[in-house]
């Protein structure tokens, strides 16, 4: 958490603006993201808080495949019994595809969540 943290803070400072113009803006209490940016912090940062301010400052986060904690954690990894589906996963993208597919990476996901709509419509 500390690295979003910092990531927070340099984008406050690279846009120029206020604590209290992002805790307006993520619709949290007045004064929480210098709560949760100070140092130390005062308060701990949770997962909805932390995508609510990431998405005041135009911070998007993208599931890429970390292989080193994959390793780590592969032989616990319980296989399943029958496959759900026979479409293939989501795609994670690779580091050097960021910035600029952002975007078209919001457009598959809706399309996922399209497809899935359907399918339960049906």
């Amino acid at each position: 958490m500390p690295d979003i943290v910092q990531v927070f803070r340099e984008r406050i400072r690279a846009l120029g603006i206020t604590y209290a113009t992002v805790d307006s803006i993520a619709g949290i209490a007045d004064g929480l993201t210098a709560k949760m940016l100070s140092e130390p912090p005062q308060k701990a940062m949770g997962a909805r808080t932390m995508v609510l301010i990431a998405g005041a400052l135009g911070i998007c986060f993208v599931p890429i495949v970390d292989h080193q904690q994959a390793a780590l954690v592969q032989g616990r990894w319980a296989k399943r019994r029958r496959t759900t589906s026979d479409k293939p996963a989501l795609l994670c993208v690779a580091g050097s595809a960021m910035p600029g597919d952002a975007p078209n990476i919001e457009r598959r996901h809706l399309h996922v969540e399209r497809i899935k709509a359907s399918e339960r419509a049906v």
